[in-house]
């Protein structure tokens, strides 16, 4: 008689192959969103950047845009899919039959899978230098789906189960099945939920201009890396998945800083919520200081979520007071793990930046006068949305573009030594 240990085996086994098939679709998800919340999807962790060297990318957008992303013209993620979804087929059909074939073939095919998955990790940590938190989780299911494959052949070869009816067998693998479909129908229905509350952002916004209620724990910001870029013409590079800007005049009637006169401008879209913003921030004080007489360059505030509008209203309206780039600075130095400032916050911030934060109290407590603020606040969103988007439609932030190009958002590319390399390049090209 087989021991519980092999009648469980397989249903744990086949219980995993659907867990792979939702981890998998949760990163294409998140990769359509281009990860505007982060890598898993919950504004938690958006890295694991354990071993990431000063020349690789972080995160899971950087490995799953990555030159590696593909396998023979053919994404990982779709091969993801279909290894997982191979694998419950190979088990629902050996679980219906018995016949060993089917059982040796799943472990042949989890024996291949787990070879691919090493590669693929070999790849983040010798290559990308960074880590993917959903990749990383697949890599750890398929290396328990070769553990499992070793103990039931084991326990196969030491006592071979009866054959038994298809219908009791199978029922608990239909009973993993559905749950496993209902909660892959729920993180596509909330997927498409997310995108439709961003779309009714002016509504929400409209209710309570000043400001939303602060986000839930986000992470610190991570230490920006320190690259030294040795071949600045292999190393420094521009993003080929985004066409270029056709008109950038709607991004360069703001304030700058640089010469006025310059042929170059640097244009930076960000987020004062950013951590990853607050990087590129840090890195453009550098260049700027280098290169302000090539240059103007110019930030454009872009609220990535409803919890960052209060304080992106804020930096339009220190433009009047000639204050922007104070703002600026203070906003960054105050960012911390939650994703926005409260109405007092954002007041104490204004007033450090040299700003009269009664006048500015004042104006963002005028629901009516507010309103013509955000409607303009809204379509320069709109506009820089249409600048950024990748092919997709998702939109992430810091995007920098170096004239009409948009830069690769990598740790090389974002460092100064490359982004003076691009400006050097741009201010040449057009002498």
């Amino acid at each position: 008689m087989a021991t519980t240990a092999t009648r469980w085996l397989p249903r744990i086994i086949f219980a995993l192959a659907l867990f792979g098939v939702l981890v998998v679709t949760h990163l294409w998800l998140q990769k359509e969103a281009d990860f505007a919340y982060g890598c898993t999807g919950v504004e938690a962790i958006t890295e694991v950047d354990v071993t990431a060297g000063p020349e690789g990318e972080a995160g899971c957008a950087q490995v799953t845009n990555s030159a590696y992303a593909d396998f023979l013209g053919v994404s990982n993620i779709v091969w993801g899919l279909l290894f997982y979804l191979g694998l419950a087929g190979l088990r629902l059909a050996y679980a219906a039959t018995n016949n060993d074939q089917l059982r040796q073939a799943s472990f042949a095919f989890v024996g291949a899978g787990f070879l691919y998955t090493l590669y693929l990790v070999y790849l983040q940590v010798s290559v990308i230098g960074a880590f993917c938190v959903l990749c990383m989780t697949s890599a750890f299911t398929v290396t328990l789906l070769l553990v499992l494959h070793v103990m039931e052949h084991r326990r196969r070869q030491d006592t071979p189960p009866p054959r038994r009816a298809a219908k009791p067998v199978l029922r608990p693998f239909f009973a993993i099945a559905a749950v496993a479909a209902v909660l892959l129908v729920a993180d596509v229905v909330m997927a498409g939920q997310r995108d439709g509350a961003e779309d009714s952002a002016t509504a929400q916004i409209a209710d309570n201009p000043a400001f939303a209620p602060t986000a839930g724990d986000t992470p610190a910001a991570p230490p920006t890396p320190t690259v030294q870029v040795d071949d600045p013409a292999a190393e420094c590079t521009y993003d080929p998945a985004f066409a270029p800007i056709a008109d950038l005049s709607p991004f360069t009637d703001g304030p700058y800083r640089g010469n006025a006169d310059a042929p170059v401008s640097v244009i930076e879209f960000f987020d004062p919520n950013c951590p990853h913003c607050k990087d590129l921030h840090e890195a453009m004080r550098e260049v700027i200081a280098a290169s302000g007489d090539k240059a103007r360059f110019y930030y454009v505030p872009f609220p990535l979520r409803e919890n960052s509008f209060g304080q992106v209203a804020a930096l339009y309206l220190s433009q009047e007071q000639g204050k922007f780039w104070d703002l600026v600075e203070v906003l960054f130095e105050r960012q911390d793990n939650s994703w926005g400032m409260s109405f007092e916050e954002v007041l104490s911030s204004a007033e450090e930046a040299g700003m009269n934060p009664d006048a500015l109290r004042a104006r963002l407590e005028d629901d009516q006068g507010m309103q013509p603020l955000l409607a303009t606040i809204l379509a320069d969103r709109a506009v820089a949305e249409e600048a950024i988007a990748n092919a997709q439609g998702g939109v992430s932030v810091p995007k920098l573009a170096i004239n009409n190009r948009i830069v690769s958002a990598t740790y090389a590319s974002y460092s100064p030594d490359c982004l003076t390399y691009f400006i050097d390049e741009a201010y040449s090209a057009a002498q």
